[in-house]
């Protein structure tokens, strides 16, 4: 309390030795910095909102990015398509390169949380993405190859045949029958389409009878036997294929399962980080606005409380002085005036106190001249009584003389 009383001794005595137009230079600085400062709080304030809309922007594009890589996923998952692959491709490295971007930017440590996080899983999910890739595309290959076996060809020689003159009727029959089973190669559609693992079986069980059909018209060799032939070396390698395609389809199944649940969670992830900048630029804003109104108010208050102390600094020795020299007029030359200030209302002060001192010395002196006149009158007076007295004497010693 001691040295917060004697601060402010300190600082009024150094303000009461100042001059007015100091005073009101230094006020004039003083308010200029309040202002500078306001202004700078302002911008900071300004370029921190910036900074969040380009992050928001950022965000933004990320989001629509985002759904593009989702919708080319899909559609590749069910066309195949190297054209939604690539689109896909392109938008994953979009979005990893927006992560970039948003890295750049100054973050709170949960904002960098966020990002690290949304790194980690769209890394995550480009693994899955490759993996989900490969299998696809061993998927269009196996397809590719399914659709390319030549059962059809094999069906329309047993067809011709069964309908020729050459074959006994129990031969023409079997491949009657032959054919029949053949034409369920159309379920290689079916299968292309589905995966299924009952479709897969029952093409293969008509493809076993097709092979046994096969054999019981080779023994008549000639064209039947060539007909096997061919009937055995495309239904083994075709066989393979279904087998391969169904484990294919299922690890596709299981990988796009996998890839979705990633996706999901990366979807959900830049969503709840779109709408955290969102709420942390709103933040940004009302804090702005609040550290500029706080700033103003305090400029405010500093400024109407400088003018106040300057005001009152200037008047009241005013107030003092116009007291006194009212004092003085009315001829009241007792007061006792001092002063320590040495700006101009002080100096002032120190004028009239001079002045009521010199008054005093001249009234001094007048009265003191007075003083002797009135005693110098009053012996020439009591000399004048004298005189008479002695004239009416020597006149009375005349007359008495020249009575005589």
């Amino acid at each position: 309390m001691v040295n917060r009383m004697s601060v402010t001794a300190f600082v009024g005595n150094i303000a009461n030795n100042l001059s007015v137009g100091k005073k009101l230079t230094s006020s004039f600085i003083i308010v200029l910095i309040i202002m500078m400062i306001t202004v700078a709080t302002g911008l900071i304030g300004f370029k921190k909102v910036e900074e969040n809309a380009d992050k928001e922007a950022v965000t933004v594009q990320m989001v629509n990015t985002l759904s593009t890589a989702r919708l080319n996923r899909t559609l590749y998952q069910y066309t195949g398509s190297a054209e939604n692959a690539d689109k896909n491709l392109k938008a994953l490295q979009q979005i990893i390169e927006l992560a970039k971007t948003l890295d750049t930017f100054s973050w709170s440590q949960e904002g960098q949380a966020k990002i690290d996080s949304l790194q980690q899983q769209t890394e995550t999910y480009m693994a899955q993405r490759s993996t989900f890739v490969s299998s696809i595309q061993r998927r269009n290959e196996l397809a590719a190859a399914l659709r390319s076996a030549k059962i059809e060809d094999i069906a329309r020689q047993a067809a011709s045949l069964s309908a020729s003159d050459s074959l006994p009727p129990e031969s023409a029959l079997v491949a009657v029958r032959l054919e029949a089973r053949l034409q369920q190669s159309l379920l290689i559609e079916e299968l292309i389409d589905s995966g299924s693992a009952d479709t897969a079986a029952r093409l293969s069980t008509a493809l076993q009878q097709s092979a046994e059909y096969g054999k019981a018209l080779a023994g008549q060799g000639g064209e039947l036997a060539s007909l096997n032939a061919a009937l055995t070396t495309e239904l083994a390698s075709l066989q393979g294929n279904i087998d391969q395609f169904v484990t294919t389809f299922a690890n596709q199944a299981t990988q796009s399962k996998t890839l979705t649940g990633t996706a999901t969670q990366l979807n959900e992830s830049v969503e709840n980080f779109f709408v955290w900048q969102q709420a942390q630029v709103k933040e940004t804003m009302s804090h702005a606005m609040t550290i500029m109104l706080l700033a103003a108010a305090v400029g405010i208050a500093i400024a109407l409380l400088i003018a106040w102390r300057i005001t009152r600094n200037i008047t009241r020795p005013l107030r003092e002085t116009l007291h006194i020299a009212e004092r003085i007029s009315q001829g009241d030359l007792t007061m006792s005036i001092s002063t320590q200030r040495r700006d101009e209302p002080g100096l002032l002060l120190q004028a009239v106190s001079v002045m009521n001192e010199n008054l005093k010395e001249v009234i001094s002196r007048v009265r003191s001249g007075v003083e002797s006149v009135s005693r110098a009158s009053a012996e020439i007076a009591a000399g004048n009584i004298d005189l008479s007295s002695r004239t009416e004497q020597q006149s009375a010693a005349v007359v008495e003389t020249a009575a005589s």
